[in-house]
């Protein structure tokens, strides 16, 4: 809601979103469903969303299961036989009053696919851009938030809930 002057009806009581980490695993199929034309029925692109809770480090590269290999130099990702240059890599991790801490090293502005490794989870999550600028994985997994439309409320590895300004 970036248009300020959008005359909008008085509120008739809080709207609060409800972000838990166990929504990380359905996330893709969630996804679904926002991305479907009710009026017809069609689907519209399915963004790109990996989870890898088993990998394995082998120095020079990431070996993050299912064909998929993160490497270090150049920072590059490997999806079978295709490389494709990374946009963002990110790690985040709660420091010890549970804060939120979070490296965000931009290796390539053009590229389409970032990596956020979620320490604290012990996880690699690899997304597109249109899932990277999700309301999911910018207020859970990286608490980037607009101080004008939301307000944090709870935030804490298990969940995040904020309410709605508006």
């Amino acid at each position: 809601l970036r248009n300020k002057n959008l005359q909008r009806p008085e509120p008739t009581r809080d709207v609060y979103l409800y972000l838990p980490n166990r929504m990380m695993d359905i996330f893709p199929t969630v996804d679904l469903f926002s991305n479907l034309n009710i009026a017809t029925g069609e689907q519209g692109a399915r963004g790109f969303f990996y989870i890898s809770k088993s990998f394995q480090d082998n120095g020079a590269t990431i070996n993050l299961g299912q064909n998929i290999v993160l490497h270090k130099q150049g920072a590059m990702l490997q999806i079978g036989q295709q490389k494709v240059p990374l946009k963002n890599f990110v790690v985040t991790e709660y420091d010890s009053a549970g804060k939120l801490q979070k490296n965000i090293q931009v290796a390539n502005k053009d590229a389409k696919v970032s990596v956020i490794f979620m320490k604290n989870y012990n996880q690699f999550v690899v997304v597109d851009e249109r899932m990277y600028n999700s309301t999911y994985i910018q207020l859970f997994a990286l608490e980037n938030y607009d101080t004008d439309l939301y307000e944090p409320v709870i935030l804490t590895p298990l969940a995040k809930v904020y309410r709605l300004k508006i």
